[in-house]
């Protein structure tokens, strides 16, 4: 095969992919997003600025009144994640035309790096505190439930940008409700419903089934309360409490949760814990101690999911509760032994790169879909798992 590049135009591909990758993103496509505009590698650190939060003050015509500043929340991000989708052209894929490589390659590339990408921010959804559980015949009433802990943890409930995120199993229960899918519960919507498999909006949630909903193992343990082990206490902002009066031999998992007396924040335990031959230890949690607390205070440890039991982990949200950042990857070595064509969308941040490079070793055409991004935990109280 001759090292000739030139029916390839890397920049058309990765615009093409772009596009695929948009339309495929499920989680990610509901979450805060952020993006740096300059070219970035793998472990760079970038600053997104969130969503300003204000505060109403009186008017005060004399002075002028409160001007405040915009408090834009800026978050630090680790770009930690850099996937790409390769694959080979063959002698018969360079006779196709555009539409052909894209409809057997382009798409099935870009499809693959959207679903790692949602993969990996599912990953944040166990460092959310704040859980429930279905009722063991789906009702209704369990999308309220979590309706319920965002509205008590002061979410933003009336613009537009809720959302509930559903596992096979509790779409297909959701489905078979009259309130969402037959007419006499959810009218003309409820009929559309039955015609299509689209949930929709509901109790001013959107509701989406994503296949990359993840799964929760909790730990193993019957003593679930212990108590604060250190004389001086802990200051607020602290992210290790030592706890004791637990019983040797229970384990607790990442994504199990902890409560304190006198304190109505959550958190989560973000790093295993096993008791061996010990009935106290350190567990790590998210987010900071909200609030000082002293020595001997009371400590509740609920197990997510049930001792011992795994469970998938749906997930209602607003949108301002996780954030996903991106930033494009460099061009740098564009026509030197490869072409390279960088994608950016200015609206949403996502951004591709495309490559095509001859291999001489294997006499064979490589093309590299990539992309690199990171995520994390913008407010924790905008969003509730249910188990």
């Amino acid at each position: 095969m001759s090292n000739n590049l030139g029916f390839y135009d890397p920049q058309f591909y990765a615009s093409e992919a772009l596009l695929v990758l948009m339309k495929a993103l499920g989680l990610a496509n509901t979450v805060y997003r952020g993006y740096d505009a300059t070219p970035q590698q793998k472990g760079s650190t970038i600053n997104i600025s969130g969503p300003g939060v204000f505060t109403a003050t009186d008017v005060n015509t004399a002075t002028g009144g409160n001007t405040q500043d915009v408090k834009a929340r800026e978050v630090t991000i680790t770009l930690n994640k850099w996937m790409e989708s390769k694959f080979t052209l063959t002698d018969k894929d360079l006779t196709f035309t555009k539409e052909k490589i894209i409809t057997d390659h382009i798409s099935p590339a870009a499809y693959s790096l959207a679903d790692a990408i949602d993969q990996d921010l599912a990953t944040q959804i166990k460092l959310i505190p704040w859980f429930d559980n279905w009722s063991s015949t789906v009702v209704a009433a369990d999308a309220l439930k979590a309706r319920k802990i965002l509205f008590d943890n002061k979410a933003p409930m009336s613009d537009g940008q809720l959302y509930f995120m559903l596992d096979s199993a509790k779409e297909a229960a959701l489905l078979g409700l009259e309130a969402f899918s037959q007419h006499q519960g959810a009218g003309d919507i409820g009929v559309a419903t039955q015609v299509n498999g689209y949930l929709g909006k509901r109790y001013g949630m959107q509701f989406f089934a994503n296949q990359n909903t993840p799964a929760l193992t909790s730990g193993t343990a019957t003593d679930l309360a212990g108590a604060i082990d250190l004389e001086a206490g802990y200051a607020a902002g602290v992210t290790t409490i030592h706890v004791d009066a637990l019983t040797d031999g229970s384990t607790f998992k990442a994504g199990d949760v902890i409560t304190i007396a006198g304190d109505s924040q959550w958190y989560t335990i973000t790093e295993d814990v096993t008791l061996t031959g010990v009935t106290e230890a350190d567990f790590k949690i998210y987010p900071a101690l909200q609030k000082d607390v002293i020595n001997d205070v009371v400590v509740t440890i609920k197990l997510a999911a049930g001792s011992g039991l795994t469970k998938n982990q749906c997930f209602a949200y607003h949108r301002n509760c996780i954030a996903l950042a991106m930033a494009p990857l460099s061009d740098m070595g564009n026509n030197l032994g490869a072409r390279i064509g960088v994608a950016v969308d200015p609206v949403t941040g996502l951004a591709l790169r495309s490559r095509i490079w001859y291999d001489a070793d294997h006499s064979s055409v490589k093309v590299g879909i990539d992309a690199l991004w990171g995520k994390a935990v913008l407010d924790p109280a905008l969003g509730c798992r249910m188990l």
